[in-house]
């Protein structure tokens, strides 16, 4: 299921581009919204399940050496900052993630 939704993830919205009409945009949408909360649900499991996925700064003294000054600063694993990084890449093809409204623009700018 996940493989689907991956290919889907990669070719969906050049396929969107290439071959739909604009019709059928909206459709295109609900699917990379559900892609991106499958992805952001797999990425939130595992973290609980899998050991070393999400892992956290060691801190400990007896852990600590010159060598290993770079584990202050490693939280997650490689695979979860690619799933990460992955995840957040389907946010700019959801319009209702990115787009703000007329009123808050004329709020912030000041016009009315």
């Amino acid at each position: 299921c996940m493989t689907l939704v991956t290919v889907y993830a990669l070719f969906g919205d050049d396929l969107r581009l290439a071959v739909f009409p604009k019709d059928a945009d909206i459709l295109f949408v609900v699917f990379s919204s559900v892609a991106f909360f499958m992805f952001l649900q797999e990425l939130i499991l595992q973290s609980l399940v899998k050991k070393g996925y999400l892992t956290f700064p060691q801190c400990k003294r007896k852990y600590m050496n010159k060598k290993d000054w770079w584990r202050l600063f490693s939280l997650g694993s490689f695979y979860f900052w690619l799933d990460v990084i992955a995840t957040a890449s389907l946010v700019p093809e959801i319009p209702w993630m990115v787009e703000t409204s007329s009123e808050e623009e004329d709020v912030s700018t000041g016009d009315t």
